[in-house]
């Protein structure tokens, strides 16, 4: 058995901490529990259908267990064979954050079809997203997607990605222009949390959900042809579970192109073959696959 205690962030870090551990779950036909998923689990219905993989808030004996072993944890006193996914003990204690190095991009490939099943959202959700996809397509060739992130990225790594209208309306100014050189219709589906000021975004052919969410932003992200915006775990899953190439946006400076978009393999991991590191300088793309597990 396998038993993932990670409190990590927010819904998407949350899922990425599990990915390994559901791959090495189906493959090797070995049960697995997450027991710290919260209130997120109300966005999945299909989360609990596979028998060999459960999750569960943070209430009753699941808050218990969860205290003693972060406790465990902290104190060092967990053996390492029970922290190894691929360990042959009989119940391993899975920090899954810090865990994806574990299993190779290859055998997450293997079970994305179940992994994306498992997260699957409402027919509601996806029945509106699709409705409006739909109706956008029938005038436009390709849609980018857009994720503005704006709240918590005002402070975290002093704003470094924390990027104005100005900068945004740039960069979707940059890939319109591209693609129309190619002779593309295209329009820019946007996802922020915070409002989008239309008067920041004149000459710009986007649109956005109404009366949107967290969840319906997410899988909207999927249906897109691209994704750009800053790095952000939210991107990178909806890129994952919707097979299109992503880029991050990193630098103020810089102007990004079609070039540069990659698929997500892994976390962090892209078909580039480039994976991405957090430094003293921020995050960076590098060649190869490179963890550094004490800042991402």
């Amino acid at each position: 058995m396998i038993i993932v205690y990670d409190k990590i962030g927010q819904m998407s870090n949350r899922i990425w901490s599990a990915v390994p551990s559901i791959a090495y779950s189906l493959e090797n036909n070995e049960k697995m529990i997450f027991i710290y998923f919260g209130d997120y689990i109300h966005f999945f219905p299909h989360i609990n259908e596979n028998p060999l993989i459960k999750f569960y808030a943070i209430k009753g004996k699941w808050a218990i267990l969860f205290k003693i072993l972060s406790k465990l944890s902290k104190l060092g006193i967990i053996p390492a064979r029970f922290r190894d996914l691929n360990s042959k003990v009989s119940v391993k204690f899975i920090q899954g954050w810090r865990s994806r190095h574990m299993v190779s991009g290859n055998l997450i490939a293997k079970h994305k079809a179940d992994i994306c099943k498992i997260f699957g959202y409402s027919n509601e959700i996806v029945e509106h997203v699709n409705a409006v996809f739909e109706a956008k397509r029938k005038d436009n060739e390709v849609i980018v997607g857009v994720h503005i992130r704006r709240g918590d990225y005002q402070k975290w790594i002093n704003g470094k990605y924390y990027f104005s209208d100005e900068l945004y309306s740039k960069w979707i100014k940059a890939i319109d222009a591209e693609l129309k050189e190619q002779g593309k219709n295209t329009s820019f589906y946007i996802a922020s949390n915070e409002h989008i000021k239309a008067e920041n975004y004149l000459g710009i052919k986007y649109f956005t959900l109404a009366n949107s969410s967290s969840e319906k932003d997410i899988y909207a992200l999927s249906k897109c042809d691209y994704i750009m915006g800053p790095t952000s775990t939210y991107s990178q899953w909806a890129a994952f579970i919707g097979n299109i190439p992503i880029r991050f946006l990193l630098s103020r400076e810089e102007v990004p192109t079609l070039k540069d978009f990659s698929k997500v393999v892994s976390l962090f991991y892209f078909e580039s073959g480039q994976s991405m590191i957090l430094d003293e300088t921020g995050f960076r793309y590098v060649d190869g696959l490179q963890y550094n597990y004490n800042r991402i």
